[in-house]
């Protein structure tokens, strides 16, 4: 699990996944669609 402040824009998710954009807008689609993305 990775917890990070929210609001955290995309430039900084992608610094600190260390992964391109494309690769983590993907895998966040995929999270939200299986239900294993949670945002309190």
């Amino acid at each position: 699990m990775i917890r990070m402040p929210v609001p955290l824009t995309r430039k900084y998710q992608v610094l600190v996944t260390n992964c391109s954009s494309v690769w983590l807008d993907k895998v966040l689609h995929n999270w939200v669609r299986e239900k294993k993305w949670e945002r309190d």
